[in-house]
């Protein structure tokens, strides 16, 4: 997980995205969403491929769709920038 002001992103980035286990990548975000309330965070942010496949889970999941942060879309200005509160 990173920790940037208000938010943090997931570490789902080594779950590959074609891994057929949708499960482990749920529980892993499960994980990444629990340990962020405990800190306090407010919302989860993803900068992510834009796959067909990565933004359906993300938008299961409760992502939506947001304005990009500046560094991760200097870093990534293809992604699809998605953020959920908690």
């Amino acid at each position: 997980m990173e920790y940037m002001q208000d938010f943090i992103t997931p570490s789902l980035r080594a779950i590959k995205i074609n891994f057929k286990n949708k499960k482990t990548k749920k529980e892993t975000l499960g994980m990444e969403k629990e340990k962020a309330k405990q800190l306090g965070v407010k919302k989860l942010y993803v900068s992510a491929f834009s796959s067909k496949n990565t933004v359906d889970f993300y938008r299961g999941s409760g992502f939506h769709l947001t304005n990009p942060v500046k560094e991760f879309f200097e870093d990534e200005p293809n992604d699809i920038h998605m953020d959920m509160k908690l």
